[in-house]
């Protein structure tokens, strides 16, 4: 029997954790490196790799539920081509009107990479030119996003109209395919920088994948799978250590990055721990955080950049004090700017426009939120 397709507000908790990970993984840490602090950091915060990965299989999963929940819940009387056209545009209301205004208000301030590639960034697909250029710049994070948005366009037409159990193969495929091209990317093309949306498909399928057998009713056994093969895997990373800097020893670390996020997901959905969930995934403050992520994703890297670009020749011309210009205030004060920025963004420009979506139903009888 199918599992429901409800949303779990700790996904909201994770969801904020993950974009955490991906700033820190951004910002960099203020320690100089070979320091005692900095290794110590480095060893207990996963960074942003595994944020992204993380992310990835968040937004495969969570998106493709709703699609297989649409899939699930259709009469004969609904249109697949309109599904996919009010799943288009819910997509659209949610993601673009705040993304392009980060660019217009970037394009006035004279943002140089947004002025001498506009087409790349008004059409989503700033990580072809990331893939191309193979180096980063002052909006390098977009690329993820131009990831995701081509992946939406795509995974709409397997889910509504491919054969139920093919469908499965393709799922398995697409991981293949991604761990596969990564790998030709970096140690055949020796590109240092995997931007393309095949390069992404590994964290995205795996999601996917598990939102799939929730809709055909074998999550339980697949989830028992996961847990099995976790201590394994665990242990053969462990192992893998004699193989770092290696190909083999990096595509199963990267590998594992999605891995995880996988289990994490399946944790969250899974959890009976009360004060886990009272003071973790049921939080307000971080549910909330995790509903405005895709703001502070948007906002961290040129908030980030600006608040660098001034506040070191700042500190250095008049010499603040400790308890100011040290790792963890920097970080407060940065992630506060951006938050604060993030939550004006939703609750006066992102919400109004987000409220449209009621008009864009999947369903004739049914509505199916996403």
């Amino acid at each position: 029997m199918s599992k429901p397709f409800k949303y779990v507000n700790g996904l909201n908790s994770i969801r904020f954790v993950a974009v955490l990970l991906v700033i820190i993984g951004h910002w960099g840490l203020y320690y100089p490196r070979q320091t005692v602090q900095f290794e110590l950091l480095k060893v207990f915060i996963p960074w942003g790799k595994f944020g992204l990965a993380f992310f990835l299989v968040l937004s495969g999963f969570l998106i493709s539920s709703v699609l297989f929940k649409a899939r699930r819940d259709m009469t004969s009387s609904d249109n697949k081509f309109v599904i996919i056209k009010n799943f288009l545009m819910r997509r659209a209301l949610r993601l673009l009107p705040v993304y392009y205004l980060m660019l217009t208000v970037l394009y006035l301030l004279g943002n140089v990479d947004l002025h001498q590639h506009p087409i790349y960034y008004l059409t989503h697909t700033s990580n072809i030119l990331i893939y191309k250029q193979q180096e980063g710049n002052s909006l390098v994070h977009l690329w993820s996003l131009s990831v995701q948005e081509q992946f939406y366009v795509l995974l709409p037409w397997f889910i509504l109209f491919m054969n139920e159990k093919l469908l499965k193969y393709v799922i398995y495929l697409g991981i293949f395919f991604g761990v596969a091209s990564k790998f030709f990317a970096i140690y055949i093309q020796h590109y240092e920088f995997p931007s393309l949306l095949p390069h992404a498909l590994d964290s995205l399928s795996l999601g996917v994948l598990y939102a799939y057998y929730m809709y055909v009713g074998r999550h339980e056994k697949f989830e028992r799978v996961i847990k099995f093969m976790l201590p394994l895997l665990l242990y053969f990373g462990w192992q893998m250590a004699y193989f770092r800097g290696t190909a083999p020893g990096v595509m199963y670390t990267r590998t594992m990055w999605s891995y995880m996020g996988l289990c994490i997901i399946i944790f969250t959905l899974n959890n009976k721990n009360v004060l886990l969930a009272k003071y973790f995934f049921e939080n307000k403050l971080l549910n909330y955080l995790g509903k405005i992520s895709y703001g502070i994703y948007l906002y961290h890297y040129p908030i980030g950049n600006f608040f660098d670009e001034w506040f070191i020749p700042f500190q250095a011309k008049y010499h603040l004090p400790y308890f100011i210009s040290n790792f963890i205030s920097i970080y407060i004060i940065k992630i506060g700017i951006v938050i604060t920025v993030a939550v004006l963004s939703y609750n006066f420009f992102e919400t109004p426009i987000i409220n449209l979506k009621k008009k864009f139903n999947y369903l004739k009888k049914t509505a199916v939120s996403g």
